[in-house]
């Protein structure tokens, strides 16, 4: 029969290879994220075996990173915004509203909803988590999947709620992260991803104001964003 991914290695043989490898040198002042080590030893395994071209490597290769995700929310004006809207406490109680988004570790959109901008984020955590808008691999112990929020979801109702879906939770604030960046020599930040794809989607001018009086159609002109987003980047790695 033949293997699903036969580009994959085993645990077996990734534990012996992983001490020989060189430590990862410093990003502390930014750059392209590197591409996790393991994955990018299986990708030559597969040139080598294979003889392909590698930009003719495929596709699963660059797949979603379920291993690092992360979690945030940001909340932008809704002038005219009937359904999942509320008061804004950053914009002097004015409409608005909050989307939750959840990316993988290199920052894909993976899920993303929408509500009040006064609902908290922990409230909008459940929904976002259970969001996911494909089929999410089960966790396992030698492939355990982590999940990255910062201090507002600190406290135990949103420690549960993570540790539930089988993630392990890493909460901690922005200062944090990136002081242990800087201490920590091949350290690489997990959290900061979910605030980038917040920053890619912005680009998409439409959603910066929810002009939209009904939630489904601007939760539509979200996904549309994102799949775009997701488009842009299959034509990189294509």
């Amino acid at each position: 029969m033949a293997r699903t991914h036969p580009w994959k290695v085993s645990d077996v043989f990734w534990e012996h290879v992983k001490p020989l490898l060189p430590t990862a040198p410093s990003h502390a002042k930014g750059g392209r994220p590197r591409m996790d080590d393991r994955r990018a030893f299986e990708a030559i395994l597969y040139v080598l075996r294979t003889g392909i071209q590698w930009n003719a490597l495929p596709r699963e290769l660059a797949g979603i990173q379920w291993e690092w995700q992360a979690v945030d929310g940001v909340m932008t004006k809704a002038p005219f915004g009937k359904g999942a809207t509320g008061a804004n406490p950053t914009d002097r109680g004015k409409s608005g509203v909050k989307r939750s988004l959840l990316t993988d570790g290199a920052g894909i959109p993976l899920a993303i909803v929408i509500d009040g901008a006064n609902r908290h984020d922990v409230k909008l955590l459940c929904a976002t988590l259970d969001g996911i808008v494909i089929a999410r691999p089960e966790p396992i112990d030698e492939r355990p999947q982590h999940l990255c929020l910062d201090a507002g979801y600190d406290g135990a109702p949103a420690r549960k709620e993570v540790e539930n879906r089988h993630y392990v939770p890493h909460i901690r604030s922005r200062g944090a992260e990136k002081q242990e960046k800087v201490l920590t020599p091949g350290h690489r930040a997990r959290r900061w991803v979910v605030e980038r794809t917040h920053s890619w989607l912005n680009r998409s001018r439409r959603i910066l104001v929810r002009w939209e009086k009904k939630a489904e159609n601007y939760l539509a002109f979200l996904h549309l964003a994102c799949a775009q987003l997701l488009f842009a980047k299959l034509a990189v790695f294509g």
